[in-house]
This record gives C-alpha cells, structure tokens and sequence, in this order.
C-alpha cells in the first residue's frame, strides 16, 4: 500500500460523496409530506 494508492482511493471516495451531494441537491423536494402532519380526526378515532 503506497501512498500514491491512497491518494487514489482518496480521490474516488471524494469524488462519490461530491457526486451524490450534487445529486441530491439536484433531486430534493422541500415539499412536506402528507404523513408527517398528525390529524386531530386519527387521535379521536383511536380512543
């Protein structure tokens, strides 16, 4: 294992995590969903 072998790795490893950042922000909806809001009807009907 030689240094210049590391810088490699490195490099690849960097590259994928920069690469699914763009991704990701690229793609990301800032919607928010419909299943994170808790309805006062769904807390009646379980009592």
């Amino acid at each position: 294992q030689t240094l210049h072998a590391w810088r490699i790795i490195f490099n690849i490893t960097a590259g994928v995590g920069v690469f699914g950042c763009l991704v990701y922000c690229l793609l990301f909806v800032g919607e928010e969903q419909h299943w994170n809001r808790q309805d006062d009807d769904d807390d009646k009907q379980i009592q």
